[in-house]
């Protein structure tokens, strides 16, 4: 499972989405989603892993 900690600092860009999850929420990369959506800053693989995520929405 990959959390906050276990990402590596790297320079890369930030990229900010809003992520939508199930109605009893999804933990992924260290952040609960839930129904509402959540603003998350995240790296071009770290967008990949919430791509892949069959649970999770990107809205905006």
């Amino acid at each position: 499972m990959n959390t906050k900690a276990d990402t590596p600092k790297t320079d890369e860009k930030k990229i900010k989405v809003i992520v939508a999850g199930p109605d009893k929420g999804r933990w992924r990369l260290g952040t609960k989603f839930g129904p509402e959506g959540t603003p998350i800053e995240v790296t071009k693989a770290e967008l990949d892993v919430i791509k892949a995520d069959p649970l999770l929405r990107i809205l905006s």
